[in-house]
């Protein structure tokens, strides 16, 4: 049996951001369920396999005691944070867990525009006092910037930001359309910009050696590729992990607060053990999906063991199926911007 190895729990809703791209947004008001619910739902887990646990939301911070409960149970754990709620005593406190990272959401090098798009006044400033302040503890920082048109060109200024602040790594993906990112669909990257953004990462890697990584599939960073450039990607482990969302109900990750087709469970109801063994709904159909056989581009790719269905909640989302490629990269061979020379 496949071992359970990550649970990403949403313990909330909502967020104190407006942000304009936000892709698990959601308008629905939360109350937390009850710890032992969730540290139920963990213990579970353990004896699945589990290795990792991943805090996020909605802002997770905004439901800090339920999260500082959850994190003292003694498990290893991330959390993706706007990074405007803790304190330096959280951060203390945080400091003598079994965590491995904290990821921070910047976008731009200035408070003016990145205020604007987060949608929150004076949250420049909280954000990187957060970073400095998560070095200063010896949490690793990993700032991770949402790309789209209007701030393409500002990587490297960011990235020399947040390494300044102290950060470990820098992560740029560029924004997908989904959420509310449909209604921000003019500010996405144009398809011939993605070249650019790659050849902008292979730029910065060199400097900052180690510590870049991005959602990008294989095949746009291909060409820059070399034997010292060590850019890290970001692709979804959907075979061995499971998300709470916060009412209990239980889905790959947070695409099932805006398509409730993916929903197979909810904690409350179901033992975690028999939604995982069982596979009800759509997760038998993600579990047995043989990337070498994904319809599309992706099954003619060179890269397809590495990266096809790198993101099947977006996958889900445009086509309303797991089986289906890359969203950007059938974008890119209607285009005719796919680099042909890898596809077999």
């Amino acid at each position: 049996m496949t071992q359970l190895k990550q649970l990403f729990l949403y313990l909330t809703y909502e967020c104190n951001m407006k942000c304009k791209h936000c892709w698990v947004y959601s308008d629905k008001k939360s109350k937390p369920l009850d710890s032992s619910i969730w540290i139920n739902a963990i213990t579970e887990a353990q004896d699945l396999g589990l290795e990792l646990v991943k805090f996020t939301g909605g802002e997770p911070f905004l439901e800090k005691s339920l999260l500082f409960t959850l994190v003292d149970t003694g498990i290893e754990y991330t959390a993706e944070t706007n990074g405007t709620l803790f304190t330096e005593s959280d951060v203390e406190h945080l400091s003598q867990s079994k965590i491995r990272e904290i990821g921070v959401s910047i976008d731009f090098p200035d408070p003016q525009r990145f205020e604007a798009f987060r949608g929150l006044p004076h949250s420049f400033e909280k954000v990187t006092n957060s970073i400095i302040l998560l070095h200063e503890y010896d949490i690793p920082a990993v700032c991770i910037m949402s790309v789209f048109a209007d701030n393409l060109r500002d990587i490297p200024a960011v990235a020399e930001l947040v390494f300044d602040l102290g950060a470990d790594k820098l992560k740029a993906h560029p924004v997908m359309a989904m959420g509310k990112a449909k209604e921000f669909v003019n500010h996405l990257l144009p398809l011939p910009a993605y070249k650019e953004l790659a050849h902008t990462l292979e730029e910065i890697e060199e400097m900052y050696p180690g510590k870049i990584g991005t959602s990008l599939p294989w095949v746009l960073i291909a060409d820059f590729a070399s034997d010292h450039l060590d850019i890290t990607r970001t692709v979804c482990e959907y075979k061995s992990l499971l998300t709470l969302l916060p009412n209990g109900d239980v889905s790959l990750c947070g695409v099932g607060i805006t398509s409730p087709s993916t929903i197979v469970g909810n904690i409350q109801q179901d033992a975690l053990s028999d939604i995982w063994e069982n596979k009800p709904g759509l997760l038998s159909e993600l579990h047995d999906m043989d990337p070498l056989h994904i319809h599309g581009i992706c099954g003619k790719c060179i890269f397809r063991r590495y990266c096809a269905n790198m993101c099947p909640a977006y996958v889900y989302d445009i086509y309303g199926t797991f089986t289906a490629s890359y969203p950007l990269c059938e974008e890119l061979r209607a285009s005719g911007l796919f680099p042909e020379k890898y596809l077999v």
